[in-house]
């Protein structure tokens, strides 16, 4: 005879379940996970059409639910896209490789907008014009 009441699953069923909830749970997130994909896939996209593009001021594309922000390379004025609030992952996503510069007064305003992430706020410090202490 089974001990256990009518209508609840076999222990070993549920088991299953809670093993399957958390390996695709764990599995679904941080680096290579599909959304991290994603975010960098975007980047890559806005690369390749502006490659061969120059800029000297900062310019903005919103693709799909993210917002991204292209800065003038220093040394040959080229785009580096940085995703403004990227969530898989690496939470700081810039392509191609190089430095840039940021006014101090536009990524405050976009911190005061709520445009950008605390790690993307924090990782341009490193990047203002205008460094203070």
């Amino acid at each position: 005879m089974n001990s256990e009441p009518r209508g609840f699953p076999p222990f070993n069923l549920m088991r299953l379940a809670l093993a399957t909830f958390v390996v695709v749970g764990v599995g679904c997130t941080g680096e290579e996970s599909p959304g991290d994909k994603q975010e960098w896939s975007i980047l890559q996209g806005l690369e390749l059409t502006t490659r061969s593009t120059r800029t000297v001021k900062a310019q903005f594309e919103v693709v799909g639910r993210y917002e991204v922000m292209g800065l003038p390379r220093e040394g040959d004025g080229r785009i580096v896209w940085v995703m403004l609030k990227p969530t898989h992952g690496s939470l700081y996503k810039q392509m191609p490789d190089g430095s840039f510069r940021i006014g101090r007064d536009l990524r405050d305003k976009l911190w005061s907008e709520r445009r950008i992430s605390n790690t993307v706020f924090n990782a341009l410090r490193g990047h203002l014009t205008d460094p203070r202490p």
